[in-house]
């Protein structure tokens, strides 16, 4: 937020302050994510003659290199970013090894290489690398399992467990007070495999889960769980 609103500080009288741009956004993210879409919505004074391409290019180039501005349009002065949306989605990128027994049952050794087994120089630091060999026979259907109108307190960071959502219309209007929320989607995509040669080969799959919006830590316990359930837990 602070790099946007010095981004916007150019279209700004020198006397206006940034925190009078009313910087409003369609929510917020955990630690450690990035949003991709995210919505704002900012108050000027003027209405800028520039075109898009111009503005995008003049707050961008004062822009960090992880924060960027795809698209820009003038709005009502009462548009809400978080009041008005629509639907979200969360993705959660991770590689794992599948797990796979030997004659007795057990994990071949292969399984319990861990992380840096699974290492390679051009992994995104947004990828998570699960410590535990998979069962990636249950991953579809716990995710499955999942979908739908459920109370989710236990996914919840036990910080906002009961804390009162304020957000109309982010979740379900009649439960801001508890955390019943609809997940419409939650499935999982491969992105990559190792060498079938290999004795328990590693996979990197792409979870989408989507919704009118999900609470604190949600979506990435959700994951948790789904670990969980895929390591036998």
């Amino acid at each position: 937020q602070d790099a946007l609103e010095d981004a916007f500080r150019l279209y700004l009288p020198y006397e206006m302050s940034t925190s009078q741009l009313r910087l409003r956004v369609a929510g917020r993210t955990d630690k450690g994510v990035h949003a991709r879409g995210q919505v704002i919505a900012v108050d000027l004074l003027q209405q800028l003659q520039d075109p898009e391409w111009k503005i995008m290019q003049s707050l961008n180039s004062r822009l960090p290199i992880d924060v960027s501005v795809s698209s820009c349009c003038p709005c009502s002065s009462t548009f809400q970013p978080r009041l008005n949306v629509v639907r979200k989605q969360y993705s959660y990128t991770m590689r794992y090894r599948k797990l796979v027994l030997d004659g007795k049952g057990e994990p071949l050794p292969a399984c319990k290489g861990g992380p840096y087994s699974m290492q390679t120089a051009f992994d995104s630091p947004i990828l998570w690398k699960c410590p535990w060999p998979l069962d990636e026979s249950k991953l579809e259907s716990t995710c499955q399992f999942l979908i739908g109108r459920h109370d989710f307190s236990s996914f919840v960071h036990k910080d906002n467990r009961h804390k009162r959502d304020k957000r109309s219309n982010s979740i379900d209007d009649d439960d801001k007070v508890c955390n019943i929320v609809t997940l419409e989607k939650f499935n999982f995509s491969i992105l990559e495999r190792s060498s079938e040669d290999e004795e328990a080969p590693w996979v990197e799959v792409k979870f989408r889960m989507e919704a009118k919006g999900f609470r604190r830590s949600m979506c990435r316990n959700l994951v948790g769980f789904v670990v969980e359930v895929c390591r036998g837990e």
